[in-house]
């Protein structure tokens, strides 16, 4: 699975400004701690692994769109591919779009929440804020005991039932416990919790679990990469992009030369008539032979002096005459 990321830019006065958005801590519907949770990033998302160009860049702007509520055109990208994740640089030209995208549109913004609010930055403070060795971008405000605080006392006035979360919390339990825990002892653990946060002797192990959770899922160096890429190529990602602007047929630019296809001089040849295709002509026979008939030939038959002349050879078989034809 990639994480499919939307990095608009704009250029001002000789200056790259890049958008960054503040995420929240957890989500106030599920419970569900979100990556890089109160920090600077770039605004992107997950998405399934693709060959094709086309649908990484509509998966980026997808994200982006319900996560701002604010709409990308297309043809202003530019794509950059890693192991890991997919880049999608877009050029901001209009004053007009600038300002709309410092603030979140709430009437198309999608129900699930994870962006707090958006900024204009300049890339050298956006590479310096996401540094991964330098930590300038704490999470949740600085404030990260606080936050954590305040996501146990939400889960046990809510009752989230966090699949992934509660899986992650029993083994922890029964790793401090030495003791595989039944399901019954690990529902008491739990209800104890909800019911007596301060009494309880288990929250200071919720506690401990949930700030190794948030810190996990604190520190990438992907947006780190993102905005070092984009301060050195800046002037060959707008030529790309001007490139397959005008082109247009939107021919496929070669990823070495950058430069759409060059058309062959040679003229066409022309192509030999085509033959009409008609049946094949029967072959004609041979004449036929005309066929002797054989001729019958009579022979005389000499006949015997004992026998008469009238009386015939087949005399004996004949029936004999009726009665009836003797009374007349």
């Amino acid at each position: 699975m990639y994480h499919c990321y939307l990095v608009p830019y704009i250029k001002k006065n000789g200056k790259i400004f890049v958008l960054i958005g503040k995420k929240l801590c957890y989500s106030s519907k599920d419970g569900f701690v979100h990556n890089n949770a109160g920090q600077w990033v770039f605004i992107g998302g997950g998405c399934n692994r693709s060959k094709i160009d086309n649908k990484l860049i509509k998966s980026a702007i997808r994200e982006f769109v319900e996560e701002t509520g604010n709409y990308v055109n297309i043809n202003n990208t530019y794509l950059k591919k890693y192991n890991d994740f997919t880049v999608t640089f877009y050029r901001v030209s209009t004053t007009k779009e600038y300002n709309i995208y410092k603030k979140l549109n709430p009437n198309k913004k999608d129900k699930w929440k994870e962006i707090r609010n958006l900024k204009w930055v300049e890339i050298d403070y956006a590479i310096k804020l996401m540094d991964p060795k330098i930590k300038n971008n704490e999470p949740c405000d600085n404030k990260f005991e606080q936050s954590v605080h305040k996501y146990i006392r939400d889960w046990s006035s809510n009752g989230w039932v966090l699949k992934s979360e509660l899986k992650n919390f029993k083994r922890f339990l029964e790793g401090r416990m030495r003791t595989r825990l039944s399901i019954k002892d690990y529902e008491y653990i739990r209800e104890e919790i909800r019911r007596n946060l301060k009494r309880s002797e288990n929250y200071g192990l919720m506690f401990d679990h949930m700030v190794k959770v948030f810190k996990k899922r604190a520190y990438t160096d992907w947006f780190y990469t993102q905005a070092k890429y984009l301060k050195k190529n800046i002037e060959k990602i707008d030529k790309d992009i001007q490139l397959s602007i005008n082109t247009p047929s939107r021919v496929k630019i070669s990823t070495k030369t950058k430069s759409p296809p060059k058309k062959s001089i040679r003229p066409k040849m022309k192509s030999p008539p085509k033959k009409s295709k008609s049946p094949p002509k029967k072959s004609k026979s041979p004449p036929k032979k005309p066929v002797r008939k054989f001729q019958v030939r009579r022979i005389a038959i000499k006949q015997s002096p004992e026998k008469k002349p009238n009386q015939s050879r087949f005399s004996q078989f004949k029936k004999p005459k009726s009665r009836r034809n003797n009374r007349w």
